[in-house]
């Protein structure tokens, strides 16, 4: 098999880039460290998800000893499940980031390079045209895979910003209710303590139901902000990778190997001249 001097080169570069991927890229991406601007983020909305879990249980203890608090209780207790639910996102997040680095420049460009290379050896312009294709669409696929969660962090932490300060605000007067009905260890002890507060039993149960309020608008934006939009920005870009991977696309394989072909350029034959014309 004659391999040109232009293939040489081009599978030179590929072994290259297959190594470099591999050995350098590769463990790069994998490591928290690198990526330790995006895990901040995470570990931020992580412990709000967490302080938020803390105080409606605070809450809740206090609210049970309030008559007819069962309903508080039951707010309460269905806030703390979605909270569980925006911490299991967060950690899933926080282990593919570096898994999906690795799986990409360690696996998946190195492969579509070694096909590629295939697609330049082969002699069968069928088969090296199939190698090229896959291996094209292979590193488009896993390009794809590792800026999801990059993407959907900064896109979850642009409206996150947003909301920021009305999430702080109701995380703090949450915890001063929780503070204010901690001492509460049954019905006698939380009416004794409301008799000394401002308004009484009423104005607390008033102010617990408000408290509780916010905290449910609270729950909503983290929902929103944790899990609903990297799911969307996720499902968006695998979406777009659908749509490159349905492309019929057609890989510029120029002539990189010297192949014995013969040319054949008559296009018509040209008439014989006899001696009497």
């Amino acid at each position: 098999m004659n391999i040109s001097k232009k293939a040489t080169i081009a599978i030179i570069l590929l072994v290259v880039l297959a190594m470099v991927s591999m050995f350098v890229v590769g463990p790069y991406v994998s490591s928290a460290e690198n990526m330790s601007g995006i895990i901040e983020s995470l570990d931020d909305k992580q412990g709000t998800a967490m302080k938020m879990t803390v105080v409606t249980t605070a809450i809740s203890v206090g609210a049970s000893f309030i008559p007819g608090g069962d309903a508080f209780a039951k707010t309460l207790s269905d806030l703390n499940t979605c909270m569980i639910i925006v911490l299991c996102v967060i950690f899933l997040e926080k282990y593919l980031l570096t898994l999906l680095g690795a799986a990409t420049f360690k696996v998946i460009i190195p492969v579509a390079a070694v096909l590629t290379i295939a697609a330049i050896v082969m002699n069968n312009d069928k088969a090296r045209n199939a190698a090229a294709k896959f291996a094209i669409k292979l590193a488009i696929l896993g390009l794809g895979i590792f800026i999801a969660i990059p993407a959907s962090v900064w896109v979850s932490d642009m409206v996150y910003d947003t909301y920021e300060a009305s999430i702080q605000q109701s995380m703090e007067e949450a915890e001063e209710t929780a503070e204010t009905v901690e001492g509460a260890e049954n019905q006698n002890a939380f009416e004794k303590l409301a008799s000394k507060l401002k308004g009484g039993l009423t104005g607390l149960i008033n102010d617990i139901g408000e408290k509780i309020n916010n905290l449910v608008e609270t729950t909503a934006i983290i929902l929103v902000t944790t899990c609903l939009i990297p799911i969307l920005t996720m499902l968006f870009i695998f979406w777009l990778i659908k749509q490159c991977l349905g492309v019929d696309i057609k890989p510029p394989l120029p002539q990189l190997r010297s192949t014995q072909k013969k040319l054949v350029s008559k296009t018509e034959e040209e008439p014989l001249l006899t001696d009497g014309e």
